[in-house]
């Protein structure tokens, strides 16, 4: 049985949330289960006014066949009304040097993104697991079954082995990739024959730098990379090397990541 209605994918950026949101999207619909907000809400404020209207606007909706689901990069309370959240930790230096990739933007801002997602891990470490499910980066990329389980476990949604498969074929890291580059196709081929398009299938990041965005997944233009794990030293300084690891030393200890690799 469902206890709650509301759930929340809260992560720092680069942390696969898109994931986790897909997946949680595919099993609340497998459960025949109506999710909201719907596709076309899309509000890129950072402070997310629109979401947090939405939400207490339906906060006392009590019809059972709702679902509602939403996504954000900052830290939520843990008193947040009728509502559970999942959030995902991955080694630091991987969210810096992701981001720095996918934003094509400098170390410093993303050193401070990467603080934030510090201070968020340490946060939702106080919470009750009743109403929080950390998951690992790493486990999403190794074995993605178990952590699809998982999810389903924490939101009370049934799943048989067989949708378990599906799921994870239909949100592989190849599969994410081919839909990016379906969609992108589709929406250049658009502006080649100057068809309408919606304003929100194109992010500006900057004058020269845009990306495509698809309404139905939210996986945009580069959003999956072939970057490995060490890749970083490729990215990173010496020097940057060194404040990461002065900053996050007793983090990495307590999650059990190398200090040095």
């Amino acid at each position: 049985m469902i206890s709650k209605r509301n759930l929340w994918i809260s992560t720092s950026p680069r942390c696969a949330s898109y994931w986790v949101y897909n997946v949680a999207k595919e099993l609340i619909k497998l459960n025949n289960l109506d999710i909201f907000p719907k596709e076309d809400f899309i509000d890129y404020d950072e402070e997310r006014k629109k979401t947090f209207e939405f939400f207490k606007k339906n906060l006392n909706n009590n019809d059972e066949k709702k679902f509602f689901l939403f996504k954000i990069h900052r830290i939520l309370s843990s008193r947040l009304p009728n509502s559970k959240i999942i959030t995902v930790i991955r080694d630091p230096r991987e969210i810096i040097v992701s981001n720095m990739r996918f934003s094509k933007s400098e170390f410093k801002p993303n050193f401070e993104t990467a603080k934030y997602f510090k201070k968020m891990t340490e946060i939702y470490s106080n919470y009750d697991k009743e109403i929080l499910l950390s998951l690992r980066y790493e486990d999403i990329s190794n074995n993605n079954i178990k952590v699809i389980k998982k999810i389903a476990d924490f939101i009370n949604l049934d799943v048989s082995n067989e949708n378990l498969i599906k799921i994870s074929d239909k949100f592989s890291k190849e599969n994410n990739k081919k839909s990016i580059k379906e969609n992108d196709e589709k929406i250049i081929k658009k502006i080649k024959a100057k068809s309408p398009i919606e304003r929100h299938n194109i992010i500006h990041v900057s004058k020269d730098f845009y990306r495509f965005y698809n309404l139905k997944t939210g996986f945009q233009s580069g959003h999956i990379s072939n970057m490995s794990r060490d890749n970083y030293r490729e990215y990173l300084s010496k020097e940057q090397i060194k404040d990461i690891q002065e900053y996050f030393k007793d983090w990495f200890k307590q999650y059990n990541y190398p200090f040095n690799y």
